[in-house]
């Protein structure tokens, strides 16, 4: 049986897709890792802004689920439920 999860975008990756907010339908044992490369595929025009040319998530994005915040490492082992949100935060740089 299917459920639904959100993806929350911000900044040039929400303006490249057109919303800030995806939703997903997900079945069975999927994690953060599937929907990140689920994600890839159903917008590529993600592919140098979210995504490296391998595939991969850039390094300079955060990755959280609900308040939880995720390392890389993580990505395949952490497994979703129905309502989580993952949070793709940019790099933020600042300073005066």
């Amino acid at each position: 049986m299917g459920y639904v999860i959100f993806v929350k975008l911000f900044a040039f990756a929400r303006e490249v897709v057109g919303k800030d907010l995806v939703k997903v339908k997900i079945e069975g044992d999927t994690t953060v890792g599937d929907v990140l490369k689920d994600l890839r595929a159903d917008f590529p025009q993600l592919n140098g802004i979210l995504f490296d040319k391998n595939g991969n998530l850039r390094p300079d994005y955060s990755v959280f689920v609900n308040e939880k915040r995720l390392e890389k490492r993580q990505f395949y082992k952490y497994h979703l439920h129905s309502g989580d949100t993952i949070l793709i935060y940019p790099p933020v740089g600042g300073g005066c």
